[in-house]
């Protein structure tokens, strides 16, 4: 059985206060809601329109941490899902903008994908600046996280690769080795996981 949580404290004083030793406990289960944001960043410097890059998240091990840090276990979890995505631009210096085009796509290692995440189309980098641009996000992208999230509850520790797979830069004639685009940014993901708890707590009525 779980430790009387701080809150319970003091009503469970006024019940043995009130009641003495016939205080009444009751076992009530609770939801709680753990929302925890990955994040990765990306260091763009190119000469080319290519500016893709790519990196691997330890799905398992950034939620076990998560877990660990409110003091809550994996096998408490009840269920988990992907509830919002954004981006945003950490450096740029350029004396002029560039505008992109692209996607953020997000795959399993060793299990198939990338998909897109996030579609960006014609997308100011330096109005990004400093800017947490909140991004609509894919089906396909969620349904591979969401499946991730459903088999770290079964018990795997899966990990997920996050790419930018950029179509575009603009204006014509692009990135020259006179004029590369340079610029770092990172993208985000939010996950949201409810868990059920069992706490004792005093029945006053």
């Amino acid at each position: 059985m779980k430790k009387i949580p701080r809150l319970l404290v003091l009503p469970l004083l006024l019940c043995m206060l009130a009641i003495g030793s016939n205080c009444v406990m009751e076992e009530k289960i609770i939801e709680i809601v753990v929302t925890d944001e990955t994040c990765q960043e990306y260091d763009v410097n190119s000469t080319t329109q290519d500016i893709d890059s790519s990196s691997e998240v330890l799905y398992g091990e950034v939620l076990d941490e998560a877990l660990g840090d409110a003091g809550l276990a994996r096998s408490e979890i009840r269920s988990a899902s992907v509830v919002s995505a954004s981006f945003e631009v950490l450096e740029f210096k350029h004396d002029h903008d560039w505008i992109i085009s692209g996607a953020i796509t997000v795959g399993r290692k060793g299990a198939g994908g990338p998909v897109p995440l996030i579609e960006y189309t014609n997308q100011s980098v330096k109005g990004a600046l400093n800017k947490k641009v909140e991004a609509e996000l894919e089906t396909n992208g969620v349904n591979v996280l969401n499946q991730a999230l459903s088999d770290f509850i079964a018990g795997a520790n899966p990990v997920i690769v996050i790419a930018v797979d950029n179509g575009s830069v603009g204006p014509a004639p692009g990135p020259t080795a006179g004029d590369p685009i340079v610029f770092k940014w990172r993208a985000c993901i939010v996950m949201q996981v409810v868990l059920e708890e069992e706490v004792s707590r005093p029945d006053l009525f």
